[in-house]
């Protein structure tokens, strides 16, 4: 086999359904240039920058941000697309933008795997909130895994809100909203 050659090897490790964690080591061997990209996108996924435009729109803008190299997101993120209307400007609050207020929130739950390994940490959404205090155009700024980032993304869409104002009049806002999945 030459150095640059994959090749696929079946992995199963423990017994399907069991809750007993199981050790997996992989020996992976680096080219003449000692680049591991080649073996890594070989064990993980090959091509993660062609799945973006499949991906659903809150992970787009996480996407492009982290699994694409510098050049490649720059160029897709300047490129016009003619299926979308350009986005209205969302203000930021501060200054005569006085800041929404949240009427209630109900916290997301874990799921059943996060809970059992007791995994936790911090999700970021960011969001526009529309003068009608919905929520709309959420995509994930910090990504947790297992599943707990689309429960986020899920509680906050039911956030109830008085809309930001600015001189009385409500106005469209870009938020960040930190969703703390904590096992007390």
């Amino acid at each position: 086999m030459k150095d640059d050659e994959q090749f696929r090897v079946p992995l199963n490790a423990g017994k399907i359904g069991s809750q007993q964690d199981e050790s997996i080591h992989l020996e992976v061997a680096a080219g003449p240039t000692g680049d591991y990209s080649p073996a890594l996108d070989a064990i993980f996924v090959n091509g993660l920058p062609n799945l973006i435009p499949s991906m659903p729109s809150y992970w787009k803008p996480y996407a492009l941000k982290y699994f694409t190299p510098v050049d490649e997101a720059d160029a897709s993120t300047t490129e016009p697309t003619s299926q979308q209307p350009p986005a209205p400007k969302a203000a930021r609050v501060g200054g005569a933008v006085k800041a929404p207020k949240l009427l209630h929130a109900k916290e997301p739950t874990f799921n059943d795997f996060a809970r059992r390994l007791q995994y936790s940490g911090v999700v970021v959404v960011n969001f526009h909130l529309e003068p009608d205090g919905t929520v709309t155009n959420m995509s994930i700024v910090h990504a947790l895994g297992m599943g707990l980032d689309e429960r986020a993304l899920a509680a906050v869409q039911k956030y109830p809100f008085s809309p930001a104002t600015q001189n009385g009049i409500p106005v469209l806002v870009e938020l960040n909203v930190e969703i703390n999945f904590e096992i007390y």
